[in-house]
Formats: C-alpha cells, sequence, structure tokens
C-alpha cells in the first residue's frame, strides 16, 4: 500500500506572493522520500552504516496548484519499479487534503556504494543488497506525471551566467543538493525579468524536469545557460544546462513557467 505521511513545509518557503517555491517543494519530495524509505526499515543512517546510498538521476513534477503558507500537507508515496537493484522509480503526491491537489512527482534514483577516499566522498552505482530490494514492494497505481510538449518550438538566445556555489550549502553526500538546481534555474529567469523592468515575485511554475549527469561540488563555479524553447500548454518550456567548472555538462533542466496575473508574452520577451 502507499504510505500516506503529514509534511510541513517552513515559512522561509514561501515568496512575497505567500506561495510555496517551486524548489521549496522539491524538498518537500525529497522529505516524503527519505521518510518513505524510513518507515520500510531503511533511514538514512542505515543506509550510510551499510556503505550504500540514492541518488537522483532524473526528476520530473507536476504542478495542479499553489500551496499557501499553513495549510496541511500530505505526501503519498509509492516505489514503481526497481530495475535489477540497481535504478527505482518511486512516485509521490502532495496534497492538501480534502481540497485540491498541489503537484505530483517521478524520481529515477540510481543505488551507489557510498565511501571516503581521502575526505571526498565516492559514489559507484551497484546492486542494492537483497534485505534493500525485498524492503520495497512495487505498486504501478498510475501513470507518472510528464512535462506538458513544447507546441511552437523557437530558437531564442541563449543568456549565461556563472555561479559560485558554498560549501555550507553542499548535502550529505558532498554535492549540491538536487532541488538547488530549480532554484537555479528560477533565480535566472527572475534575474532576466528584472532587467526588463518586470517583476520577478509573478514567476509561477507549472512542471519542470532536472536529468543529473554528475555532482557539482563547491566552491564551483557553474555555469548556468537559460534560453527559450516555445510555449509548451499554458505557460513557456525554459532550457537550463548547468556546467561544471570545466565546461562538462552537470546536469539539464526543463521549466515550464507562467507569470502570475500578467501576459505570459512578456516573460516570452524577457527570454528573447
Amino acid at each position: 500500500m502507499p504510505i500516506a505521511l503529514p509534511l510541513h513545509v517552513p515559512r522561509h518557503a514561501f515568496s512575497v506572493r505567500e506561495r510555496a517555491r517551486a524548489g521549496d517543494l522539491w524538498r518537500a519530495f525529497q522529505e516524503a522520500a527519505v521518510l518513505g524509505s524510513s518507515a520500510l526499515g531503511w533511514p538514512p543512517h542505515r543506509y550510510r552504516a551499510e556503505g550504500c546510498a540514492f541518488v537522483v538521476r532524473r526528476m520530473t513534477v507536476l504542478h495542479h496548484s499553489e500551496l499557501r503558507y499553513g495549510e496541511p500537507l500530505q505526501a503519498t508515496t509509492w516505489v514503481r519499479t526497481f530495475a535489477r537493484g540497481l535504478i527505482t522509480h518511486r512516485e509521490i503526491r502532495l496534497d492538501v487534503p480534502g481540497d485540491r491537489p498541489i503537484a505530483r512527482a517521478t524520481q529515477e534514483w540510481v543505488h551507489v556504494s557510498f565511501g571516503l577516499d581521502d575526505g571526498e566522498v565516492k559514489l559507484r552505482a551497484c546492486r542494492a543488497s537483497q534485505a534493500l530490494q525485498s524492503a520495497f514492494v512495487l505498486e504501478d497505481l498510475e501513470p507518472p506525471p510528464e512535462l506538458p510538449s513544447t507546441d511552437e518550438p523557437v530558437d531564442g538566445p541563449t543568456h549565461p551566467i556563472q555561479i559560485p556555489l558554498r560549501h555550507t550549502e553542499m548535502d550529505p553526500l558532498g554535492h549540491l543538493n538536487h532541488p538547488a538546481y530549480v532554484d537555479l534555474a528560477d533565480e535566472h529567469t527572475t534575474l532576466l525579468l528584472v532587467e526588463r523592468g518586470l517583476d520577478p515575485v509573478g514567476l509561477q511554475p507549472i512542471a519542470e524536469q532536472v536529468l543529473y549527469r554528475t555532482g557539482l561540488s563547491a566552491p564551483g563555479p557553474l555555469t548556468l545557460q537559460t534560453r527559450l524553447l516555445g510555449r509548451a500548454g499554458a505557460g513557456l518550456a525554459i532550457a537550463h544546462r548547468f556546467l561544471d567548472p570545466q565546461g562538462g555538462l552537470a546536469a539539464e533542466a526543463t521549466t515550464v513557467r507562467t507569470l502570475y496575473g500578467q501576459d505570459p508574452s512578456l516573460l516570452e520577451a524577457a527570454l528573447r
């Protein structure tokens, strides 16, 4: 059966519009995944004791409505696949119980061995133990969420920015935590809005997907390249490429965004 979990999204996760930011909902999804695993007997300290971990390979989120501060939030989570004991797909729903859905996520996790070499974290993809595999009962309850298709593709210009990374922002594996990529993508988009005299608070999430290729560590810097892909459903699809200090591709993201209470063509103009 799916696991239902009450969650709390902290005050600092809400913007001036009193709505939870997309990156902080990704943190709620992350918390749901950890709590769901813990409920099955695999809390974080057990993974560390056994020298293993899961790292996110790909995550897709579809937003249904925006969360207001103080609303009760419930996560429902289950594991859909665990291929060869190596790659697993976890599904998560966030809802205001009895009221409305907030967002859906599908997460692709890769099982890795975990160790330290001269103080540096070393990860290697490997098959999970039988004890771990048997803890996750597979359930295929509903189709995973997908990004809206880009109906009117455009060849927009690329906007680059260089961003230093802070040691205090690294996660327990020594890498930039995966929700931070959504924060950085949205921050770059809002900077482009501000450059054109537009209110950045109006940026509203519709969907996003991030494909992670390799971890980014402090101090960086990373280079973020952002460009408009075209119209996608009720919003605009925006591409983001995260490059490591050597110029290698660390991650690729697509965010689908609109402007709350404003003409979305203003966002298109800013990205063009």
